[in-house]
């Protein structure tokens, strides 16, 4: 079944293909429609929606990632990084952890923090083989990785011209 998404390899990002299979992947998702404003490109409706949300649901560990998501995307990456690692210590030894190291990733990448992005998306992987997660997580985590190692390659041979 198509699912109407992927995850940009360059920004590792998600993105919708086809709005239609979006919409029937996620149909019975009561955050659906964020998810939808977010990968659509618009985290400023995206974080408004999630934060209307949060308030009935404070303590969903979801709503918060997706909110440092869109943080994220707003250019907020400094606190969308504080807010992964509040949530990686919260949610330690948990389903969440491998999830919450990519999205730290995520994050560090974003901030061309390259060397940390590296680190959290190798933790991700270990946890995702260890648990033994559906192949396209682990696989997500190779791409994030393959990517991340060649952002860090680049640098360095900026870094070394001047």
């Amino acid at each position: 079944m198509e699912s109407g998404w992927h995850i940009d390899p360059i920004t590792l990002r998600p993105v919708i293909d086809d709005l239609e299979a979006f919409e029937r992947e996620f149909a019975h998702d009561y955050a659906r429609e964020v998810i939808r404003a977010l990968w659509s490109g618009d985290p400023a409706t995206a974080r408004e929606r999630c934060e209307v949300m949060l308030a009935e649901r404070p303590s969903s560990v979801r709503l918060r990632a997706i909110l440092a998501d869109c943080r994220r995307d707003l250019g907020e990456t400094d606190q969308a990084i504080a807010d992964y690692r509040v949530l990686l210590e919260e949610c330690r030894g948990t389903a969440w952890e491998s999830v919450l190291h990519q999205h730290l990733g995520k994050a560090l990448f974003t901030a061309g923090h390259y060397d940390l992005a590296l680190t959290a998306f190798a933790q991700a992987y270990e946890l995702r083989v260890f648990t033994g997660a559906h192949p396209s997580l682990i696989d997500s985590s190779m791409v994030a990785m393959s990517r991340t190692q060649h952002m860090l390659e680049i640098q360095h041979r900026a870094r070394r011209r001047h």
